[in-house]
Parts: structure tokens; sequence; C-alpha cells
């Protein structure tokens, strides 16, 4: 990780602990979703009759100097209140692999326990991805165990563990047939508006032989139980990585 991306990173933590008051109401809810702001997911899901759109908006630097800019916006629906359904699609520019720009993923989250004194949060995410943007092909489906642990009563500290497989059914010569993601990642409520964030993952890739390791941290600022905004800057390690991440992202609740 270069110099510049750790004073990033130091700077995001850095405002968390600034942003640090008085707890109060931790009790409340929130909902963690892939790029808001980090690749992290809980196990919430947001509650029937709900509506929430987010966008995202993403800077890759890769390991040889390319260029990657992904932007994403993504509609969420509660029809029941243990099920999420999303409808999503990336956008990506730059002088890097655009393979996968404008594809349609529809996912459903079910949430399957609440979390015990010493038991996890638990959801399944199952998604299909439609081959609707650059250089695709085949429906692509994923599944996701989701784990979120409350550390305590209020729910302010939360660790959270995601396992990813996806399914590339129609492959290209440079591509393999199967992709996995291992996350780990931890949340804290500081107070009712900002909530810090940190996660490392390590993803292997449906490219051939292409594995990412990421560590990340950011922080969400609650304007009000209906508007959310987030920040998040991380780093790679290892070969294939890309040298840095920074990433922003909104959310807004009907």
């Amino acid at each position: 990780m270069n110099a510049g991306l750790r004073t990033a990173v130091c700077g995001v933590l850095f405002l968390g602990l600034l942003a640090a008051a008085p707890l109060q109401a931790l009790a409340q809810s929130y909902d963690l979703d892939e790029n808001f702001p980090l690749r992290m997911e809980d196990a919430e899901v947001i509650g029937k009759d709900n509506f929430t759109f987010q966008g995202s908006f993403a800077y890759e630097l890769g390991e040889d100097g390319e260029d990657l800019f992904e932007l994403e916006p993504a509609l969420q629906y509660g029809p029941l209140e243990r099920l999420e359904l999303e409808l999503a699609s990336p956008f990506l520019l730059g002088n890097i692999d655009d393979r996968g720009s404008g594809d349609i993923t529809a996912s459903a989250q079910y949430k399957l326990t609440e979390a015990g004194r010493w038991m996890p949060s638990l959801a399944v995410k199952g998604a299909l991805t439609f081959p609707s943007g650059e250089d695709s092909r085949g429906v692509d489906p994923s599944l996701k165990l989701l784990a979120s642990w409350h550390l305590d009563g209020s729910g302010a500290h939360r660790v959270h563990v995601n396992g990813a497989w996806t399914r590339n059914f129609e492959p290209y010569a440079d591509e393999s047939e199967d992709g996995w993601l291992y996350l780990l990642g931890y949340s804290y409520r500081l107070n009712q508006n900002w909530i810090m964030l940190a996660d490392i993952w390590r993803e292997q890739t449906t490219l051939t032989d292409e594995e990412i390791n990421i560590a990340e941290a950011g922080l969400i600022y609650e304007f009000s139980d209906r508007l959310f905004m987030a920040v998040g800057a991380g780093g790679g390690f290892g070969d294939e990585s890309p040298e840095m991440r920074a990433s922003t992202a909104f959310q807004l609740n009907f």
C-alpha cells in the first residue's frame, strides 16, 4: 500500500474519531450494502414496503497505472419483512478492461435469523447477472452468505463475514468458470449520525488466475432516516491487486 493511500485511509479513520460523541439510540439499525461505500455487506434487510435508491461512484488505479471509473445505480424493495429485492447495473469507464459494463443484476436477499447473544444474524443472497453489457454472454448466477455478529447489546459494534460464489456459464478463453469472494469486516456506529467501517477481502475473479486482495476503510453520514452519504478508500496488496481504490455513495430511503 503506497504512502498516498495510507494517508487517505488514515484520514478517513481520523475523521471518524473526530465525529465520535456520546452514543445515543444505538439500537437504531443500519443496513450495509455492497459499494456503500465498501465491498462489505451485512445480514440486514430494508423491511417490508420500503424502497431504497443508491448511487455509487468509485475510482480504481490498477497495478500497471490503468484507470477505472465505476458508476452503479441500485434500486431495492422490501416485499416482505425478511426479503429484499434489488436491481443494479455497473457502468465502467477508463483504460482498463470494461467487460461487463452495463450488465443488469437482479438479486434477492433473505434474512434467516436475528442476532442473539452469541449467534450472528444470517442472510443468504442469490443473484442473476444478465449479459446486457460490454463483451458479456450467458446468464451468470451467484450465491452469497452473510453473517453479522453484534459485539454489544446496543448493536453499535458489529463484525461481518461474507462468502460468495459466482458461476460463469459461458467463459471466454481467458476466463474461468467459477469466482470466489472471502471478506471480513467491522462496523461501528460512532453516534446518531456517523458510522465507521473497515474490511479486508480476497477475490478470485472469473478472469483466469486473477486474485485481488484489498483492505479499505470508510465513513457513512446519516443526514436523516431518508438520506445517507458515504466515502471510502483502500488499497491492494499482492500481485494483480489495484494500487488504490476510492469511492463515494449516497442512499435515499422512501
